[in-house]
């Protein structure tokens, strides 16, 4: 199920606990329950499926644990292509476990300063951005139950642009026959009590999604 350092493939001594990198193949339950554990052993882990590939971090911290999931997907072709590139860049990402409260810390040359900024619509939520960059969006109430998160970060220099969340992107519904009898059509809109809009589609994989 699992491909790990190269000492399990026998080119050399097995690496101390937490020290090796793992991948796991096939990112079934099976597979995602085996990337976990080893995640929480302190392994860098990387879940590779036929067109895709994620990675997996754990870190405990005087504040909390943190646990953060990072995926590529790309054409099967494409994606088997560049796997290794995929890979590497998942694995170039690092976490940083949090100070205590209150604790002071040496600030590395060229460090990153965050900031918190506060959702200016609802205050429904906060994010850390880097300082002196800009964030446009927020929490986007359409109807009673559909909110919607968006925001757009750009850097000071405008060469970066981040986006968390799309609220463009709404709530779908597939067409049924029911549907088709009260004249619901797909590329129609199906409504709710509350005012909410449900876009009638077919079930699209991700990778459709992305490319219609």
């Amino acid at each position: 199920m699992y491909q790990s350092s190269s000492a399990q493939r026998g080119q050399g001594p097995a690496a101390p606990r937490g020290e090796s990198p793992v991948a796991v193949i096939g990112a079934g339950i099976a597979g995602a329950w085996q990337a976990l554990l080893f995640a929480q052993a302190g392994h860098d882990v990387t879940l590779h499926e036929r067109s895709g590939a994620a990675m997996m971090m754990w870190s405990n911290g005087p504040s909390g644990t943190q646990v953060l999931f990072y995926c590529v997907e790309a054409p099967a072709g494409a994606y088997r292509a560049e796997t290794d590139t995929f890979a590497s860049i998942l694995k170039s990402f690092r976490v940083v476990p949090a100070a205590a409260p209150g604790a002071a810390t040496a600030k590395p040359i060229g460090a990153t300063t965050l900031v918190t900024w506060t959702d200016p619509r609802e205050n429904a939520f906060t994010i850390s951005i880097p300082e002196g960059w800009k964030a446009v969006g927020g929490a986007y109430r359409l109807s009673a139950t559909d909110v919607r998160i968006g925001v757009v970060l750009g850097s000071p220099d405008g060469q970066m642009r981040v986006l968390l969340g799309d609220s463009n992107l709404g709530t779908f519904i597939e067409p049924n026959q029911m549907m088709a009898y009260a004249g619901l059509r797909e590329g129609g809109y199906y409504g709710l009590g509350d005012g909410s809009q449900l876009l009638i589609e077919r079930y699209l994989t991700g990778q459709q999604f992305a490319q219609t």
